[in-house]
């Protein structure tokens, strides 16, 4: 069997389970907002620009900064590295509880709103969380693959490239720097990408659009967050693969208004791509 009907099948596989998995569970009520409207936590512009000043001077003014330093070590390289993502993650949360402790006393209720008229209880968030991994994992692979077949008719053969896959398998050589990666890629990575598109962007735009515009534009900036240079072509089918996921992501949330579905999710899908990068080798 060649591969591209290796890849057709697979195709028709996971489309057929997401698309089944998602309409019984949205027959049973799981993918379904409730009506009321409650805002939450109220977030300014203020806060907004805060927060994502320091994640762009993290994850990006840093790195250069370290490269100047440094030149003969290329750029993706310590920007990749993975404790030096470990590093920025823990300025970024330093800086975070900076801006929040002294200025938003309601920090707990982005994390797990209790004031939430539909809260749910740990079960249940837990339960949610893994329902939507079940569903979405199947349509982001399906997705996955279109997009990359769509591409290479397109643009020609291809080799994909992720810059976090790529960091995993360098890490492999050593132990030290695979303990690293994997505490980055399961730890570090999803608690606090949850944290800044979903808690903090998405509280901040529920004042200002509806719920399904709320989970678009947090599932859009999500997507655009991890488009990198060095990944040419493999930016299409990574960007339109982490979009679907993160409407997922962002349902979970404003669903709960509780971010442990959401980082559950995020974990678990992380974690079966570790798990595949690990095998594939």
């Amino acid at each position: 069997m060649t591969e591209g009907a290796q890849e057709l099948i697979f195709f028709i596989i996971f489309l057929i389970v997401g698309l089944v998995s998602f309409w019984t569970l949205r027959l049973k009520g799981v993918f379904h907002l409730q009506g009321t409207r409650f805002l939450g936590p109220h977030l300014t512009g203020m806060h907004l620009c805060a927060v994502f000043g320091i994640v762009l001077t993290g994850f990006f003014v840093l790195p250069l900064f370290f490269a100047l330093l440094t030149p003969q070590i290329p750029l993706p390289f310590i920007a990749w590295a993975p404790y030096m993502q470990i590093g920025i993650y823990l300025i970024c949360s330093a800086g975070f509880l900076g801006v929040f402790q002294s200025r938003f006393p309601d920090l707990k209720r982005i994390l797990r709103d209790r004031l939430f008229p539909h809260k749910m209880s740990l079960a249940q968030e837990i339960k949610l969380g893994f329902v939507s991994l079940f569903t979405g994992f199947f349509l982001v692979a399906a997705l996955s693959i279109a997009v990359e077949t769509f591409c290479e008719l397109i643009f020609g053969p291809f080799e994909f490239k992720q810059n976090a896959l790529r960091m995993m398998q360098e890490a492999l050589q050593n132990k030290i720097g695979l303990v690293g990666a994997l505490v980055m890629a399961l730890l570090f990575a999803p608690v606090f990408e949850e944290f800044i598109f979903r808690g903090i962007l998405q509280t901040y735009l529920r004042r200002r659009l509806s719920p399904a515009g709320i989970i678009l534009t947090s599932a859009l900036v999500f997507s655009l967050f991890h488009i990198a240079a060095d990944q040419g072509i493999s930016n299409i089918p990574l960007c339109t693969s982490l979009f679907l996921l993160a409407l997922f992501l962002g349902f979970c949330y404003e669903k709960s208004r509780s971010l442990i579905p959401s980082i559950i999710l995020h974990v678990t899908f992380n974690c079966i791509n570790v798990m595949r990068v690990l095998w594939s080798l």
